[in-house]
């Protein structure tokens, strides 16, 4: 590289010089004549000087030369680190951003978790078994629990988005009990009477599933499902919304159940514990 720059020097410099000599010759024809040009005199008024003049204007054309063949790759290698240095800057500070919003996302989980517990707790140590939960925003009690029945269609797979949009899961009737409360809800209520509806069943090859919790659909018991669709709805057949396997494109209306949280079933299976020891003391 240095060979190369020092290469390059010694030529723009020979170019210059070739440059510069013309220039003098020319300029020197011009002083030919000491009357016509005064300042082409010397000190003690001898004519010619302007070949000194010359000679030094070509040594410092070199110079400029040399100093700005090498003053260039240091400044475009400047250049480049600082650019370098910027970008590396802000992917780092993407980064710090992203992990601060998933720091605050699992902080306001927390939070929910801990209200929620405190609540239980409440009740608990209070003794108060016969309350009624209170559902989320967008959610409708239904019998025991809470279900979003949506008014626009859908398919399959943006029906899921827009529960998990909504804190829940498309619905998993995991009993026969539920699977009848929803049945007489959808039977009897003015605006989804004749609708069907998506739920969370799947089927991925062998057997339906519930796709959030990956339970079996029909658990300790053999059951076919009608319709060669992989997606599972209920449907509107004689009014009784029973189980049908529908393509997945399909456009339907979807019913959506809250998330189940871990650390308040836990809570809850301790307040059911203590209810059933309440009752056997007394």
């Amino acid at each position: 590289i240095l060979w190369e720059l020092v290469r390059r020097t010694m030529a723009a410099a020979s170019l210059f010089l070739s440059g510069v000599s013309a220039f003098s010759v020319s300029f020197g024809e011009c002083f030919e004549s000491p009357d016509r040009f005064p300042l082409a005199l010397g000190a003690r008024g001898r004519p010619g000087t302007h070949r000194h003049t010359s000679d030094v204007l070509s040594v410092v054309l070199v110079v400029l030369v040399v100093v700005e063949v090498f003053q260039r790759p240091w400044s475009n290698r400047r250049s480049l680190e600082v650019g370098s240095r910027i970008r590396t800057g802000e992917r780092g500070y993407s980064c710090r951003i992203g992990a601060i919003e998933k720091l605050l996302y699992k902080v306001e989980g927390l939070e929910k978790r801990l209200r929620r517990a405190e609540e239980l707790l409440y009740y608990v140590i209070s003794g108060n078994s016969s309350r009624e939960e209170q559902c989320p925003t967008n959610y409708t009690r239904i019998s025991k629990a809470c279900y979003h029945v949506s008014s626009r269609e859908y398919d399959w797979k943006s029906s899921a988005s827009l529960c998990r949009s909504l804190g829940g899961n498309l619905v998993e009737l995991e009993t026969p009990d539920e699977h009848k409360s929803l049945r007489h809800y959808l039977q009897n209520t003015k605006g989804v009477r004749g609708s069907d509806f998506w739920t969370g069943g799947l089927n991925p090859g062998l057997l339906w599933i519930w796709a959030s919790s990956a339970k079996p659909v029909f658990e300790n018991q053999v059951e076919t499902v009608n319709g060669y669709g992989r997606c599972l709805k209920i449907r509107n057949s004689l009014k009784n919304y029973s189980f049908y396997g529908e393509e997945c494109i399909k456009k339907l209306r979807y019913i959506c159940k809250p998330a189940k949280d871990e650390s308040a079933n836990g809570i809850e299976k301790i307040e059911r514990g203590l209810e059933m020891k309440r009752k056997t003391l007394h």
